[in-house]
């Protein structure tokens, strides 16, 4: 698998370096938005932020710039900061390098239409399906809601676990069922991309494998390429990453110095509320089987700002054990050794005494059982 990815995201590399022209011309009319201002956020094809504006006169604007390829762009006018979906002034939509007309109506930009952006159809196409699915789970959400704001736990617990499973398959379902019979829109890329981190790497990486080589060699396109490259590198039975770090206590580390022992790499944050749920666990497993070889350590997330609160956080959950941060949040070069941007925490790697992956993203009080079938 790694051979085969090393190849291919070589030859898309270069060609990417041939792309052809990618101008694009965005013109739009506002119904109800006479005069103002509307912002265009997006990614350009130096892959550098641009945030875009122009006046809006008699209702009408037209915005130039260069992409490479289908991307997101956000859309919205002064007015952006309006959280009511019925009155919204703003919209994701796919702009590409093509002639492209908008027709709006202000306070309800999520209807709007889009002509001469094959990519934009194929996304309100989705959409129109993701819609039809929340309507028809609407009831049960907000029967749930309903019960977590008025606490009674009981119905909310009941309603859960009745139904929070289900609903979530479902959306998976949705978004792989567009990849499955459309292999050559940018939008099973975009899909596959936003959710690479919850699918199964067999599935994330045949999804990929079986899309259209055209939509592999797109920036983004290579860009989870190499994304599933590192992520094979990380799979049950490979070698941990080589890293090394400097804790708390100003003591260099390199993870090679402990081989021979069981380690728990725990990436976490004083701010992240799971992880702090989920630190007595490790405690009380810590403290039974520190003594049989088995080691933590905590990398945290937190920033320059929040190093008061990490600290105090230590002592508050006892976390007596190794405890690093570098303060770069996702930027870290140890969270990108282990592939965790746009992750959520806390996340985890269990190595065995060879520094082997044995286990990834286990329960705090589903550790043990690890320890106990693999530790001798």
């Amino acid at each position: 698998m790694k051979n085969l990815l090393t190849c291919f995201l070589i030859l898309s590399a270069s060609v990417i370096t041939h792309a052809q022209d990618s101008s694009f011309l965005l013109q739009g009319k506002i119904a109800g938005f006479d005069r103002g201002i509307i912002y265009l956020n997006y990614r350009n094809i130096e892959n550098v932020n641009v945030l875009d504006s122009v006046v809006v006169t008699n209702g009408l604007f037209s915005i130039r710039g260069k992409v490479s390829e289908p991307t997101r762009a956000y859309l919205y006018s002064s007015s952006k900061k309006q959280t009511d979906r019925e009155n919204a002034n703003e919209i994701m939509i796919f702009i590409e390098p093509s002639d492209m007309k908008l027709r709006l109506e202000k306070g309800k930009f999520f209807q709007l239409q889009v002509s001469g952006s094959k990519t934009q159809d194929e996304w309100m196409s989705y959409q129109k399906s993701e819609t039809a699915f929340e309507n028809k789970w609407q009831p049960i959400l907000a029967k749930i809601k309903k019960a977590e704001s008025e606490k009674n736990w009981q119905l909310y617990d009941s309603l859960t676990e009745k139904f929070m499973i289900p609903y979530v398959d479902g959306k998976k379902q949705l978004y792989i069922n567009f990849v499955r019979t459309n292999p050559g829109s940018y939008i099973s890329l975009d899909l596959l991309s936003f959710n690479r981190h919850k699918l199964e790497f067999d599935s994330l990486y045949l999804f990929y494998h079986n899309l259209a080589s055209i939509v592999k060699q797109t920036k983004n396109g290579i860009e989870l390429g190499q994304f599933i490259l590192k992520e094979d590198s990380l799979q049950i039975g490979k070698p941990a990453p080589i890293i090394s770090f400097t804790d708390k206590d100003s003591v260099s580390h390199k993870l090679s110095d402990f081989k021979g022992k069981f380690v728990l790499l725990d990436f976490w944050a004083s701010w992240c509320v799971p992880c702090r749920q989920e630190n007595p666990y490790l405690v009380e497993v810590y403290k039974k089987y520190q003594v049989k070889g088995f080691e933590i350590i905590s990398f945290s997330l937190d920033r320059e700002k929040e190093k008061q609160a990490w600290l105090e956080a230590i002592v508050q959950d006892s976390m007596i054990w190794i405890q690093v941060c570098d303060f770069k949040y996702w930027n870290s070069d140890i969270t990108k050794a282990f592939n965790l941007f746009g992750r959520g925490i806390p996340v985890n790697f269990l190595l065995d005494a060879d520094g082997k992956i044995i286990g990834r993203d286990i329960r705090a009080w589903k550790l043990e059982e690890y320890l106990l079938r693999y530790m001798r």
